[in-house]
């Protein structure tokens, strides 16, 4: 008996001897369709960022972070043994991304910045609830607020990404057809940061911004104060029901409605200083 223990030992010892890692993410990929369990496959998310990419120039880091929001899309809607599979890949996308200074690259990015959005997008059929993040932040996890934090960070790059590509352009890009439908393709995203915010309660963010907001912004915190609902228990109106104005939608404390307010008062008092300040220096 001691003897076979001994040799199973000895085989497994050999056996370990032999264990190599995977060559490369090309290899990674072939694993995965191919792990029939549920185990297999928790293993195989857990070491994914830690496979070296390796010379295929068919897939490169930002084919690897899509694949980690694609594998933890819809986290806190599916209640099967796969919800563990998508809780640690955002847990992988939490380490990798998130908390790494790596928002330019997300927004210069088309096929990255896209999957983003639309991993954090609003649902409307669900009260705008932002996908992928628990609604209510005493619930939320610690991967929830480094999300959260993410999405804020990428307020700054967003809005001042005109300025920052003009300063990195050369005169032959400064107007080339590729360089003009980033920059169109980030402006179009302001009305998505928008709506994510409120609905996270992350307005104090765009404070900061509240004189640089476009048309596009303006309608979207519109549409979003107008959501404002008066309850004819709580106020004095007859029956339920949305506000119809943006001055009610303050009444209703709407932070979307204050943020138009103020932007109104800062750009005409803007005006005003112009005004003043070159009548002055004319004399």
């Amino acid at each position: 008996m001691k003897n076979k223990v001994s040799k199973e030992i000895e085989a497994h010892t050999a056996r370990m001897k032999e264990i190599q890692p995977m060559k490369d993410w090309e290899e990674w990929l072939e694993r995965w369709p191919a792990a029939r369990t549920f185990e297999e496959m928790l293993g195989l998310i857990r070491v994914g960022f830690d496979v070296p990419l390796g010379d295929k120039k068919d897939h490169d880091e930002i084919d690897r972070l899509i694949f980690y929001f694609a594998a933890a899309d819809g986290r806190y809607i599916d209640r099967s043994p796969a919800k563990d599979l998508m809780t640690l890949a955002f847990s992988k996308l939490c380490k990798n991304l998130f908390e790494k200074n790596m928002r330019s690259r997300v927004i210069a990015s088309e096929r990255l910045f896209q999957v983003v959005q639309n991993f954090f997008r609003p649902e409307p059929e669900n009260d705008y609830r932002i996908r992928n993040i628990c609604h209510f932040d005493f619930q939320r996890t610690t991967e929830d607020n480094a999300a959260i934090r993410f999405l804020e960070s990428l307020v700054d790059p967003i809005w001042d990404w005109e300025k920052w590509d003009a300063r990195n352009s050369t005169s032959k890009t400064r107007n080339s057809a590729s360089r003009i439908a980033r920059l169109q393709r980030v402006n179009a995203s302001k009305p998505w940061i928008v709506e994510v915010l409120a609905q996270l309660d992350e307005f104090d963010t765009l404070e900061w911004r509240a004189s640089e907001l476009d048309t596009a912004c303006r309608a979207k915190l519109k549409e979003i104060a107008l959501r404002s609902s008066f309850d004819a228990h709580l106020h004095p109106v007859t029956e339920n029901r949305q506000a119809a104005t943006i001055d009610e939608a303050c009444y209703l404390h709407s932070p979307a409605a204050w943020l138009l307010k103020k932007h109104a008062l800062l750009v005409k008092e803007h005006k005003r200083l112009v005004a003043a300040h070159k009548k002055e220096k004319n004399g």
